[in-house]
């Protein structure tokens, strides 16, 4: 590479001297430099430090030559994976490829650990490998049976799938008839437990040798809540450092 002169000109009591600089000092190409990549015709511009402290690769690319100033290259890597990396590089994000109905894209993370060893960054490359994303978000399932089916309701973002189903169920008949009594065995007064001849635990309906149920067909709703659960701890550098160390301390 051509090394390029850079002039500097000083003037002193209308003196004007030159003096050439033929080896540029690190003072004039700052490690926080912008770097353009260019892969498969998509542009990245990046930070020169940020790229030399997360990869070995671009480490190489870029200090392997201390006259070597250069901003712009093409990078031989999948374009559309790359933005996963320089997350990784400039915050130290974790990739996480998951829908709700397909789960986690197990092709994709792939994909994407090959490039994690291309370009040479340890971290990302274990995250991959060990299949840490599995851990980074769960789904929970909770299921309950109701035939209130106003009294549905979605929180912390569930989502919510009903399906009604008949069911038989055991209902308490009043001995003397009463309908308002019906299924309500705490409603029966004195003359309702004489009227069968025995007294009855009036919680559950069910002591007593006279206590009347019917079977009735009832209809219900099974009302499964999905949630998905994202384990931050897992999706940073940052943060997965800090818990590591936070155990260690407990466990001294």
């Amino acid at each position: 590479m051509v090394k390029s002169s850079i002039i500097l000109t000083t003037s002193t009591n209308s003196s004007t001297s030159s003096l050439p600089l033929t080896d540029p000092s690190p003072e004039y190409c700052p490690q926080w430099q912008m770097v353009t990549l260019t892969l498969d015709g998509s542009e990245f511009t990046i930070a020169r430090n940020t790229l030399i402290n997360g990869s070995g690769f671009f480490k190489d690319l870029l200090t392997s030559d201390p006259d070597d100033f250069e901003t712009d290259f093409n990078i031989d890597a999948d374009a559309t994976l790359f933005p996963a990396i320089l997350a990784f590089l400039r915050r130290g994000i974790f990739p996480i490829y998951y829908d709700k109905d397909a789960g986690h894209d197990h092709i994709r993370y792939h994909a994407l650990l090959q490039e994690a060893k291309y370009f040479r960054i340890p971290q990302l490359e274990n995250w991959l490998r060990e299949k840490r994303y599995l851990k980074a978000v769960t789904m929970q399932y909770t299921f309950d049976w109701t035939d209130e089916f106003a009294t549905i309701q979605s929180f912390n973002s569930s989502q919510i799938s009903c399906h009604p189903t008949v069911r038989e169920k055991q209902v308490y008949v009043c001995p003397r008839g009463i309908e308002v009594h019906r299924g309500k065995p705490a409603a029966c007064g004195r003359q309702c437990r004489n009227a069968r001849g025995a007294a009855v635990n009036i919680q559950t309906g069910e002591a007593g040798g006279n206590a009347c149920f019917e079977t009735e067909h009832v209809l219900e709703m099974l009302v499964v809540k999905e949630r998905m659960v994202v384990n931050e701890t897992l999706l940073s550098v940052e943060i997965e450092e800090q818990e590591s160390k936070k155990h260690a301390g407990e466990d001294c």
